[in-house]
C-alpha cells in the first residue's frame, strides 16, 4: 500500500475501524479519497483527521446517508482542515447538518478550485430524494471569495438564479453543474409524478440569464442533469455554452469545450444519487 494514491470505496463498513486504518491507506501519499455510502465513514474520518497525515490529499468525495447536526459537521470539518492541499471537494450529505459551519470551514481551504454540494433528503423517494438543496447561509460569500473554477449544486435553477442575482460580485466559475437526479430527469415530463421544484423550462430560463451580460461573465459551460454511472442518463442531460445571441447547446465539434467537460467529468459524476445495482432499462422509458 506504500504507493497508493487513489482510493475509491463504496458501500463497505468502517464501523469497527481502529486507529491503524488511515495508515493502511497510506495517508501520507494519498491524493484522492472517495467514500460513497460507506457505513461508519464518520468513524474513519475521525480517525483520519486525528492522524494529521493527509498532507497530499487533493480530491475528497463523501456521500453520507446518515448524519447528526453536531457530530457529523464537526468530524467532516476537522477532516477538511487536516487536508491543506485540497483542490476538489464533493459532498452529498443527509440532513440535518450544519451547513453554515461546513461552509465556514470550506472558505478557509486556500487551495480549493472545485466544489460540489449536493443534498440527500430521502433516498427512499425515487423522485424527490437528493433534490432541492436549500441555499445555505454563507454560500454566496464562499462563491465570491474562493473564485472557484467549477461548482456543482442540487439547488433548483429557479432558486439558484435568485441567489446568484443578489451577489455583488459574480462567481468566476467556468463550469457550472446543476444536478437533477436521473429519476427526476426521467420523470420531468410526466405531470403526475414530476418534481415541482424542477419545471422543464427552468433550466432554459437560467441559461438565458447565466450567459447574459447580467449573468456569469466567466461561465463557459452549463451542465444540467446527472452525469454519473458512465452516461447512464446521458440522453436526459443537457450542455449549454455561450453564443453571440446568448446561449446554445454544445456542438460535438467544439473540442476545447469538450476538453473542459472531460477534464472535469470526475466532478460532474461525483456523489451519484442512484446506486449502480438499481439502475435498469426502465429508467429510459
Amino acid at each position: 500500500m506504500q504507493s497508493l494514491e487513489y482510493l475509491d470505496l463504496s458501500a463497505i463498513s468502517f464501523e469497527h475501524a481502529d486507529a491503524e486504518v488511515p495508515f493502511l491507506f497510506n495517508a501520507e501519499n494519498l491524493r484522492t479519497l472517495k467514500l460513497r455510502k460507506c457505513l461508519g465513514s464518520l468513524n474513519l474520518l475521525e480517525l483520519a483527521s486525528s492522524s494529521g497525515k493527509w498532507t497530499e490529499l487533493k480530491y475528497f468525495e463523501l456521500v453520507l446517508t446518515n448524519s447528526g447536526p453536531t457530530t457529523t459537521t464537526k468530524i467532516i470539518c476537522n477532516f477538511i482542515h487536516s487536508a491543506p492541499k485540497l483542490e476538489t471537494l464533493c459532498l452529498m450529505l443527509r440532513e440535518p447538518i450544519n451547513r453554515e459551519t461546513l461552509i465556514s470551514t470550506i472558505r478557509r481551504c486556500s487551495s480549493l478550485k472545485r466544489l460540489v454540494m449536493h443534498s440527500l433528503a430521502d433516498e427512499r423517494n425515487p423522485v424527490l430524494g437528493g433534490e432541492g438543496m436549500p441555499w445555505p447561509s454563507g454560500l454566496e460569500h464562499l462563491l465570491q471569495d474562493k473564485q472557484l473554477a467549477c461548482f456543482g449544486t442540487s439547488t433548483p435553477p429557479r432558486e439558484l438564479v435568485n441567489q446568484l442575482q443578489g451577489l455583488q460580485a459574480r462567481p468566476s466559475c467556468k463550469l457550472l453543474h446543476i444536478r437533477a437526479t436521473g429519476p427526476a430527469m426521467v420523470n420531468m415530463y410526466r405531470s403526475n409524478i414530476c418534481d415541482p421544484l424542477y419545471h422543464p423550462l427552468d433550466i432554459y430560463e437560467f441559461a438565458e440569464w447565466a450567459f447574459s451580460a447580467e449573468g456569469l461573465p466567466d461561465l463557459t459551460v452549463l451542465a444540467w442533469g446527472e452525469f454519473s454511472h458512465e452516461g447512464h442518463f446521458s440522453e436526459h442531460n443537457s450542455l449549454f455554452c455561450r453564443s453571440k445571441t446568448g446561449y446554445r447547446r454544445l456542438n460535438a465539434s467544439e473540442i476545447s469545450l469538450w476538453d473542459l467537460i472531460n477534464d472535469n467529468m470526475d466532478m460532474l459524476a461525483a456523489c451519484p444519487y442512484t446506486d449502480t445495482n438499481v439502475l435498469s432499462r426502465t429508467d429510459f422509458l
